[in-house]
């Protein structure tokens, strides 16, 4: 079973509490549970090692976790209409239908078999490497790009993905509407972020003030980086009405959905992952 659901505020959620947490608990109990890896496209053992199911919950092959599963569903809705796609079949749909995707990562399961199953002229892929380098620069043979300012042209892109990529962008509105600049008409912007999904209004964690200097609102946030031992500065947990208000904006609609599976290692109530359709 795949369920799926897209945020309305004004109806009562479906999501089955109950069952989930049985199948929580008795994936904890027993560390792992066999299922379907979307990512890899296989029957697969996923390990579960915490409580912290969103970011656990891990294909032993591909590496994948909750997530990333989560938003190739969201992907093959974006794409094909429907959630139940592996990341293969929506590969090759972005092939025979000669789109071009970019996702702003270069390490994670998703991009690893991303860059597997599409070829150069169908994926672009970029990391964030400071300051001191500009967007469109290499570095180490990746892509360096701030999503504040790409160096790509308008109208290029039919298909962007982030996971857990704008809470680390000081100015996330205007990595927004960068995206949005990029992406062609009718292409979508599929994305993961941390989530207060009720809150009428983003949580600002940390900002920068007029002279660059970051000011904290709560005790520093880091995450962990596969880049950075230190970890990297959260600088805000996002709200669905805030997302809404600021993509309608930009000229995009905009859906939230929460995904579960059992079957796919998608487990816990907080798999939100959002699509923002361009207009025009």
């Amino acid at each position: 079973m795949l369920f799926v659901e897209a945020f309305d505020r004004k109806s009562e959620s479906s999501f089955d509490v109950e069952l989930d947490q049985i199948v929580c608990s008795e994936a904890l109990a027993s560390g792992s549970i066999k299922g379907y890896d979307n990512v890899a496209g296989r029957i697969t053992d996923f390990t579960v090692q915490t409580t912290n199911f969103r970011e656990d919950v891990r294909a032993r092959e591909s590496g994948s976790i909750t997530r990333q599963r989560a938003l190739v569903c969201a992907l093959s809705i974006a794409l094909l209409g429907h959630p139940n796609a592996s990341l293969v079949a929506i590969a090759e749909h972005i092939r025979s239908a000669r789109m071009r995707i970019y996702i702003a990562d270069c390490n994670t399961a998703l991009f690893v078999y991303l860059r597997k199953f599409l070829t150069d002229s169908n994926l672009v892929f970029s990391g964030y490497f400071g300051g001191q380098h500009q967007s469109g620069d290499f570095v180490n043979g990746v892509r360096h790009e701030d999503l504040i300012a790409t160096s790509f042209p308008s109208d290029y892109f039919d298909v962007i993905v982030t996971s857990e990529v704008m809470e680390h962008i000081p100015d996330a509105h205007q990595a927004e509407t960068e995206i949005v600049r990029i992406l062609r008409p009718g292409g979508s912007y599929v994305f993961t972020v941390p989530l207060d999904p009720f809150g009428e209004v983003d949580t600002v964690l940390a900002e920068l003030d007029a002279s660059g200097n970051i000011v904290f609102h709560v005790p520093a946030v880091y995450h962990a980086d596969p880049c950075r031992p230190e970890g990297i500065l959260a600088y805000r947990i996002f709200s669905i009405a805030d997302l809404e208000r600021r993509f309608g904006a930009l000229g995009c609609s905009m859906t939230t959905y929460r995904f579960w599976s059992r079957k796919l290692g998608i487990l816990g109530a907080n798999s939100w992952v959002h699509v923002a359709r361009k207009g025009g």
